[in-house]
This record gives structure tokens, C-alpha cells and sequence, in this order.
């Protein structure tokens, strides 16, 4: 008698609501007005039918976007029917694509390869890497890639090398007894290296060396030329920087187009534009 009462007032509770949706929960409330169901727990989930794959594809005539859960397979989990053909839902275990990739893709899923002379965002792809003579150098980087070169950070392709580190380390001088010496060194010189030699000689002479430099707009942005001495200790040098139409820093301006420094050594970068920073 209980159970006839509980199936029938359940019942009338549906039929009661079956104009705006059944709701299932503990509140009471109605079902939301854009559903047929409305189910709400915050402490139990939602179960479908679970079945194996034997029985799932036993279901006669089913319709499209009819779901259940599979328990069995190489891929259990959740299979919709699509119109045509059980589709799996799942991930992790598999349920993507399968069979041969076509279009701009070759080979089978779930791993295809992008084909050659597939188009993407208007351009066709090649083989992008640095081996690759069809490579686009346009987009990246200037020059010509090979497998022996690299691209550098001012977009360019570089043979390997220290020659071709932003210049290289390149020039030795070696000044010997001589109070004053100016040198222009070629553009490819980032380390000049000044060697004096005899310490009895330094002990009551001091060195002054002029270096001429190219305006610091000849120089990749980045280039460091660094000035120092070896051979002997004890005394310093007054450097003197000629760099043409070229602004000098030191955390401030220090002068325009040349500087004077006392120092044993010291160095310069170059912004690429117009200036060199001193450290």
C-alpha cells in the first residue's frame, strides 16, 4: 500500500510538471524553464545505462545522440550514436581519430605527419629547418639556412664559429716601448688585447692608446669591444675612443664622438643605433 502511494504521488509529481520540465532534486525546486530535466545534487552524480560492447551493439535502431557507457574494449567510456556509427567520447585511452589522415595531413591517427605543400594562414609549408635549402629566410632570418649554421638573435644565419659570434675575437697588438699608439682595428675586432711587455720600461712611462672605432650604427646591437692590456701590472692607460657621430654612457651621457678613460681595461656595447655603453 505504501509502495502504491509513493509510485502514485511521484507520478502526479511528474505529470504536474511535465509542462515546464521534471525536476530531480532535494529542494524542491522547479525545473529550469529551458529544460526538459533538470537534476541537482551537490553530493551525487548522474548514471547512464553500462553495458559491454556486445550489448551496445545489440541496441536495435538507435537514435541519433543516444548515449551509454561502454565497460569493455580497448576503449571504455562513453559512445554516442551519431547517425551512422558509435562514437567514442572518452579520452586518455584512445576514442580519437583513427584510420588514414587526408587533406593537408598524411599518414594515420592518431599520430599523421603534415604533408608537403600543405597550405596554412596562406602559406605553404616545407620542411622548416635549418638544413632545408627551400626554407623561407624571408620570415626567418636572412641569409641562407644550412645544417651548419644557426640563427642568430639579430636574424641572421651564421656559421658556427667564434668569427662569426657578433664578429669574433680577433686582434692582438703589442705596443713595446712606444708612450703613445693609435690603431684603427678592422670591424671584425670585438677583443683588442695590448701588450707592453717590459714592467722597467712602464714603471716611469704611461701609455697612451687612441682606439678609432666606426659609429656604433656599423656595429650589430649587442657587439661588445673590450679593451685591455696584458703582460705587465701595476700601472693603467689613458684609452681614448673615437667613434664618429656616436654618443658615449656610463649609467649617464659621458661625451659625443670621442671619450677619454684611465684605466687598465674596460669595455664597450653597442646599441646597433647611435650609442656605446661603457662598463
Amino acid at each position: 500500500m505504501i509502495s502504491f502511494l509513493s509510485a502514485a504521488i511521484i507520478l502526479l509529481s511528474i505529470q504536474s510538471s511535465s509542462a515546464q520540465g521534471v525536476a530531480i532534486n532535494a529542494s524542491g525546486a522547479s525545473a529550469n524553464s529551458s529544460a526538459m530535466l533538470d537534476i541537482a545534487s551537490s553530493t551525487q552524480g548522474m548514471l547512464v545505462p553500462r553495458m559491454d560492447s556486445a550489448q551496445r551493439s545489440i541496441i536495435s535502431s538507435p537514435a541519433t545522440g543516444l548515449l551509454v557507457y561502454q565497460t569493455d574494449g580497448v576503449t571504455p567510456g562513453f559512445y554516442f550514436y551519431n547517425g551512422s556509427a558509435w562514437t567514442s567520447l572518452s579520452g586518455g585511452g584512445g576514442g580519437g581519430a583513427t584510420g588514414s589522415a587526408g587533406g593537408d595531413l598524411t599518414g594515420t591517427y592518431p599520430n599523421p605527419n603534415l604533408s608537403t605543400g600543405a597550405s596554412t594562414g596562406g602559406r605553404v609549408v616545407t620542411a622548416v629547418n635549418a638544413s632545408s635549402s627551400t626554407i623561407n629566410t624571408g620570415n626567418l632570418g636572412s641569409g641562407t639556412a644550412d645544417s651548419t649554421k644557426y640563427l642568430r638573435g639579430d636574424g641572421k644565419w651564421t656559421s658556427q664559429g667564434l668569427g662569426n659570434i657578433g664578429g669574433g675575437i680577433y686582434y692582438t697588438l703589442l705596443l713595446l716601448q712606444t708612450t703613445t699608439q693609435s690603431y684603427t682595428p678592422p670591424t671584425a675586432d670585438r677583443l683588442l688585447v695590448f701588450d707592453f711587455g717590459n714592467n722597467s720600461y712602464w714603471s716611469t712611462n704611461y701609455p697612451n692608446v687612441t682606439v678609432n672605432l666606426g659609429a656604433a650604427s656599423s656595429y650589430p646591437a649587442g657587439t661588445i669591444i673590450r679593451l685591455e692590456q696584458a703582460g705587465v701590472t701595476g700601472f693603467s692607460i689613458n684609452y681614448t675612443v673615437n667613434s664618429s657621430g656616436s654618443n658615449f654612457y656610463s649609467g649617464s651621457a659621458l661625451a659625443t664622438g670621442s671619450i677619454t678613460i684611465y684605466g687598465s681595461e674596460f669595455s664597450l656595447i653597442s646599441d646597433g643605433v647611435s650609442n656605446w655603453y661603457t662598463y
